[in-house]
């Protein structure tokens, strides 16, 4: 299979996905009317309508890249063994729970086949499921399937050519762990105070000065093979740029703190799993009030609370939100033991 060289022999592949779908997010982002009152602007009801990627999708929510496609770290997912690079591993305690975070990676409109079975009375699901391009073209098949002795699951798919960054993902019994992680610093609802933001584009010039420093409250704890994930909403209303005294608005969105559609998903999903214990925490850190569950959301469609990396909140109408919004932001790039308070956290290669 994929060795040493895998990584860097196929990243154009990714970069033409990634274009696919990072494109029609520049152009759908903002309306061109400056008119704060206008409220008939349908971009992100067009772009909800639009066919996902879904091969771009999956792989965006696993591995963090740049602009340009060039790997920077995953999402999910740890290399355990040096010789079986783009093999990686990540810990559960059992199958449910790997099927759960399998869920966090598929898009919401990809068509999959569930089978299930018993094996020494423990509920088991087959999962097969082919991804498509914006046209409806077939891309490679996903397979999640039980594993043997310490490995509770097994992703493959028929044509790993097509994966960059990793060719297969196993899910290990935590208790078969290589080494051992330590305790979690931070759980679910902490509050992160006065934490700093930069990336090699400068985001920090195009935030306001409200949020210069943000606090980020932690909606995944560290677990083996991936680090605890945060999130904040900036305090400012940002509007996109077309007056030079607006902020940088796609300096913002591509600094790689503000999640695409996928990081949104996984996000989302999150979220949802804890959300009285998450919205009461993002009270406390200073991103609220939240009042209700209609307030905010990735696609209303859906009810998810949050749309890509915009904010959407009562004070809007319509598809105002398009024109003018809060950001959403989060980073999950820092070991669990390296994160503390008043902390500066950088993104490179943006």
């Amino acid at each position: 299979m994929k060795k040493n060289d895998f990584l860097r022999t196929r990243r154009m592949s990714l970069m033409a996905m990634l274009l696919a779908v990072v494109l029609p997010m520049g152009f759908s982002a903002c309306s061109n009317d400056d008119d704060d009152n206008n409220t008939s602007n349908n971009t992100e009801q067009e772009e909800d309508d639009t066919k996902t990627n879904d091969l771009a999708y999956f792989q965006k929510a696993i591995v963090q890249t740049d602009t340009l496609g060039n790997f920077m770290y995953y999402h999910w997912g740890e290399e355990l063994y040096a010789n079986d690079k783009g093999h990686l591993y990540i810990g559960v305690d059992d199958y449910a729970a790997a099927e759960k975070i399998l869920s966090y990676w598929i898009p919401a409109d990809m068509t999959l086949t569930k089978t299930s079975t018993r094996s020494d009375d423990v509920a088991l699901t087959y999962v097969t499921g082919t991804f498509t391009d914006e046209n409806g073209n077939a891309q490679t098949t996903l397979y999640f399937a039980p594993g043997e002795d310490t490995h509770v699951a097994e992703v493959t798919f028929s044509d790993d050519s097509q994966l960059p960054y990793f060719y297969q993902i196993t899910f290990m019994y935590n208790s078969a762990w290589p080494y051992n992680s330590g305790d979690n610093k931070w759980e679910v609802g902490n509050v992160l105070k006065n934490i700093t933001l930069t990336s090699t584009n400068n985001v920090q010039n195009q935030l306001a000065d409200t949020d210069k420093t943000l606090n980020f409250v932690c909606i995944r704890e560290a677990g083996n093979g991936y680090k605890p994930m945060f999130v904040a909403v900036t305090n400012e209303v940002y509007k996109c740029g077309y007056k030079s005294d607006y902020p940088d608005y796609d300096a913002i969105r591509f600094s790689g703190f503000a999640p695409d559609k996928s990081g949104a998903g996984t996000i989302q999903s999150l979220m949802n799993e804890n959300w009285d214990v998450i919205e009461n925490a993002l009270n406390n850190a200073g991103s609220g009030p939240f009042s209700g569950t209609t307030d905010y959301w990735i696609d209303e469609k859906t009810n998810m609370k949050w749309y890509a990396y915009q904010y959407k909140d009562g004070t809007t109408t319509g598809y105002k939100s398009s024109n003018k919004q809060r950001f959403l932001l989060y980073f999950d790039n820092k070991a669990d033991s390296d994160i503390e308070d008043e902390m500066t956290v950088k993104v490179t290669s943006h």
